[in-house]
């Protein structure tokens, strides 16, 4: 009996990590080939080409994607050495894995499952929820940095004619200021948190206590070095979207970058988006901000060519940072175990 329930675990593993590689490989190829965007970025790549620091500049930003994932992966080591040792590898090997399973997911959650699975001791409970504590360290530098940048720049989106009211100002501010306030106070100090649930579910047999006890003992510190790398991560990925603006001949000034950019990443992190939609997402977001940038700057609209630049720029960056890094994680999945022998 129990020799057919470890083969019957054993043929459950294969059959989902073969399901998960044929989703992500199905949902690539349709994104770039079937729909035919590769081909156009290709053709557009042939006039782009002619520039030569254009070659050099795409290189950069591929070194700055495995800069990029290289910094999660050390985050996410040591997140998860609360509950295992890992090695950097391991921990590569992990977001990789990620990556792989959340590409053709809604908002990217499949992300969880990726690195929680790979584990060889650790219950995937205890990984999903230091993942979900390393989702949120990015998610609350994206949105301290984006709100910021929208405290400064929002009324350069407001249609000529309509007059805010100062009182309507002074409100946004106020509530900008009280949520970042809020978020961060939140994050730091989720072991709080983690230990008045763990108290709330407190029998000794409760495995819910035990998930809320790996996240008590989180240092402050552990948390600001978690912060800490996720402000460089999201300084990386942000210097990438402005090369391959540059790149694709989007000329936006540094200072101009410095608040598109990241409400570019704030608009991309509230917005709710099914994989099927992301990339769309993407290129229509970056249009409507530094097409907004250049309608107020310059009084002019962008033009068709800058318009297609843009599009492409963010089709190649999802390419580059989402595309490759899940094809890469491909044979990762084939490590990861759902079920125990």
């Amino acid at each position: 009996m129990l020799l057919n329930l470890s083969k019957l675990h054993k043929s459950l593993n294969i059959l989902i990590r073969l399901t998960i590689v044929a989703l992500s490989v199905g949902f690539i190829y349709w994104k770039v080939f079937a729909k035919g965007d590769v081909y156009q970025l290709l053709d557009a790549l042939k006039s782009y080409d002619q520039n030569p620091a254009f070659i050099p500049g795409l290189l950069l930003v591929c070194l700055l994607m495995l800069i990029n994932w290289s910094v999660e992966s050390l985050k996410w080591q040591q997140l998860v050495n609360k509950i295992e040792q890992i090695s950097f590898l391991k921990a590569v090997q992990s977001v990789l894995s990620g990556v792989t399973v959340s590409i053709f997911t809604p908002n990217r959650t499949g992300e969880f499952i990726g690195r929680a699975f790979i584990l060889k001791n650790a219950q995937p409970g205890w990984a999903v929820l230091l993942t979900i504590i390393g989702s949120l360290s990015q998610l609350l530098v994206t949105i301290l940095i984006g709100t910021v940048a929208l405290a400064f720049t929002y009324q350069s989106y407001i249609p000529s004619g309509v007059i805010i009211p100062e009182w309507a100002h002074i409100g946004m501010i106020s509530g900008i200021l009280m949520l970042n306030i809020s978020l961060i106070l939140f994050f730091f100090n989720v072991p709080f948190f983690g230990l008045s649930l763990k108290m709330l579910f407190r029998k000794p047999e409760s495995r819910i206590a035990s998930y809320f006890k790996v996240i008590s003992t989180l240092s402050r510190k552990e948390l600001i070095q978690v912060f800490l790398l996720s402000t460089l991560r999201y300084a990386v990925f942000s210097l990438q979207f402005y090369l391959i603006f540059k790149l694709f001949g989007i000329e936006l000034p540094v200072r101009a970058a410095l608040y598109i950019i990241p409400l570019i990443y704030l608009a991309l992190a509230v917005i709710p988006t099914f994989a099927l939609s992301e990339l769309g997402v993407r290129g229509s977001v970056s249009l409507f901000l530094i097409g907004g940038y250049f309608l107020s700057s310059t009084g002019t609209s962008l033009s068709e060519s800058m318009s297609l630049g843009i599009v492409l720029a963010a089709a190649l960056l999802w390419i580059i940072n989402l595309a490759i890094p899940a094809i890469i994680g491909i044979p990762f999945v084939f490590k990861l175990r759902f079920f125990s022998k």
